[in-house]
């Protein structure tokens, strides 16, 4: 968990996505799938464009949840 986060800390997309399995699904918590890949390239592919337009993200451990935050309003 902690090389995931420092990871997506560098915005480091192939390196966020590495851990998961090859195919993945994006969750909006609880339930809400936001999106679906088929291969693991598609993941580093979103990860990549989302580190490019969202150059502020950052995440932390809190209370046992990753909490991501996003400096941009213009994220949903």
């Amino acid at each position: 968990m902690v090389q995931q986060l420092d990871a997506w800390n560098r915005h480091n997309a192939e390196e966020s996505a590495a851990p998961y399995s090859v195919a993945t699904r994006l969750y909006v918590f609880p339930n809400t799938i936001i999106r679906r890949f088929e291969n693991r390239q598609q993941l580093q592919q979103y990860y990549a464009q989302f580190f490019t337009q969202h150059p502020a993200v950052h995440c932390y451990i809190g209370s046992q949840l990753a909490r991501i935050f996003i400096a941009d309003s213009s994220y949903p």
